[in-house]
C-alpha cells in the first residue's frame, strides 16, 4: 500500500466583547472590550506505504513509514481596552519528520491469534496566539501572571510512541470470543489549555506522560437463546516529566479514569411468531479529575443500568421500550476547569420511553 496525503487549509477567527447592557449603566463608557482576528495557514504534504509479508505459514509482518512536511503562519492583531491597546503579531512554524511502525502477527490455529504492534504518531503544532506582555506580565520578569512561565510563541507538535501486545481467542466450539491487550503509550510534548489570571488562555506543552493499561473484551452464547458481551479496561496515566506551570511527575492526566467496565445481557425468542428481545446493559466508570492537580470535585464514579425489550410487530415495523439510567444516577461525566466558574455535564436522568420504527421502500 502507498500513498500521499496534501493540505492547504487557510482559515480566519473572530470574536470581540462589547457591553450589551443598557448605554446609561456601561461602566466603560463605550469603549471596545476585547477584539481579535487571527489568520492561520497551513501547508502540509506526506507520503506513506506499508507492506505485509509473510515469514511461515503462521507467522506474518508489517512495516510501515510515513514521511511528513508542514508549513504554519499565523497573523494576529488584538484591540481593546483588555487588551491594553492594539497590537499585531506574525509568527511561522514548520517541521519534518518520519513515524513508523511495526508489527508481527502470529496464528497457530484458526482460533487462536497472537500479535505484537509499535506504532507512532504525531499532531500538528503551530504558533501561539498572541498574548499581549503587557496585560499578562504585571511584574515585567516575563513571565505570564499567574502561570509563571515565559509567553510562548509556538505550540509544539505533541508526539507518541505506542507498543502493544495481544492475543484473540475463540472457544467452545465457537461459542465464546475472548480478546485480552495489554498496552504502553509514551507522549511527548502534551498541549493543555489553561486561563491566566489575566483572562488570556494560552497553551503549553505538558512535558512527557505514559500510559500503561490492560483491556479485555468478549463474548459468550450461553444457549440458543441467551448471549452476554462483556469488556473491561485498566490504565494507568500520568505524567513522566515536570510540567513547568502545569504538573509535577506522578500527576495523573485529566479526563482518564483507572477502571472501566461494561456487562450486557441478552435474550433473542419469538413471542407470537415474531422476533423479540430483552436486553440489560450495566456500564461503570471510575473517577477522575479533569486537571492535572487533581483539585474540585470529581468526574465518573458511577454505574448505570439500561433495560430495552422489543419485537419485530411486522418485517418492516418493530417496537421498542426502553429505560435508560434506570437507578437515576447523577454521576458528573465532565467538569469545566479552566473558567473556574462551576459549570459541568451530568449525566441523563432516567429516561424511560417507546420507540416505534418503520422502514420506507424496500
Amino acid at each position: 500500500m502507498v500513498g500521499a496525503f496534501y493540505q492547504d487549509l487557510e482559515r480566519t477567527l473572530g470574536q470581540d466583547f462589547v457591553f450589551e447592557g443598557q448605554p446609561d449603566l456601561d461602566p466603560f463608557g463605550g469603549l471596545l472590550l476585547f477584539e481579535s482576528t487571527l489568520v492561520e495557514k497551513v501547508e502540509q504534504i506526506a507520503f506513506f506505504g506499508e507492506v505485509t509479508f509473510d515469514l511461515t505459514d503462521s507467522l506474518s509482518a508489517v512495516a510501515g513509514i510515513r514521511r511528513y512536511d508542514f508549513d504554519q503562519t499565523a497573523r494576529d492583531q488584538n484591540d481593546g481596552l483588555f487588551n491594553g491597546g492594539f497590537t499585531s503579531n506574525s509568527l511561522s512554524s514548520d517541521d519534518s519528520g518520519n513515524t513508523y511502525k511495526l508489527g508481527l502477527t502470529y496464528t497457530p490455529s484458526d482460533n487462536t491469534t497472537v500479535y505484537g504492534t509499535f506504532a507512532q504518531g504525531f499532531r500538528l503544532g503551530g504558533p501561539h496566539p498572541l498574548i499581549p506582555p503587557e496585560v499578562c506580565d504585571f511584574d515585567g520578569d516575563g513571565l505570564i501572571d499567574g502561570v509563571g512561565v515565559p509567553i510562548p510563541d509556538t505550540i509544539a507538535s505533541d508526539e507518541l510512541d505506542s507498543f502493544e501486545i495481544g492475543a484473540k481467542f475463540v472457544l467452545a466450539n465457537g461459542r465464546a470470543t475472548l480478546n485480552v491487550a495489554a498496552y504502553q503509550v509514551e507522549w511527548e510534548g502534551i498541549p493543555v489549555a489553561q486561563v491566566a489570571d489575566c483572562g488570556f488562555e494560552l497553551t503549553l506543552n505538558a512535558g512527557e506522560a505514559e500510559s500503561r493499561g490492560v483491556e479485555i473484551e468478549g463474548q459468550v452464547l450461553m444457549s440458543d437463546i441467551w448471549s452476554m458481551n462483556y469488556g473491561l479496561s485498566y490504565v494507568s496515566a500520568e505524567l513522566t516529566d515536570q510540567a513547568p506551570g502545569l504538573g509535577e511527575s506522578g500527576d495523573r492526566l485529566p479526563g482518564s479514569p483507572e477502571f472501566q467496565m461494561s456487562v450486557g445481557l441478552q435474550a433473542d425468542f419469538d413471542l407470537m411468531g415474531r422476533p423479540t428481545y430483552l436486553r440489560t446493559d450495566v456500564t461503570h466508570i471510575g473517577e477522575y479529575f479533569n486537571n492535572l492537580q487533581e483539585a474540585g470535585p470529581e468526574a465518573g464514579d458511577y454505574t448505570t443500568i439500561n433495560l430495552r425489550a422489543g419485537i419485530n410487530v411486522t418485517e418492516k415495523i418493530s417496537l421498542s421500550v426502553f429505560a435508560r439510567n434506570l437507578t437515576n444516577e447523577d454521576g458528573l461525566t465532565w467538569i469545566e476547569t479552566e473558567l473556574g466558574d462551576g459549570r459541568a455535564n451530568y449525566l441523563r436522568p432516567r429516561t424511560i420511553g417507546i420507540q416505534l420504527r418503520a422502514m420506507l421502500g424496500q
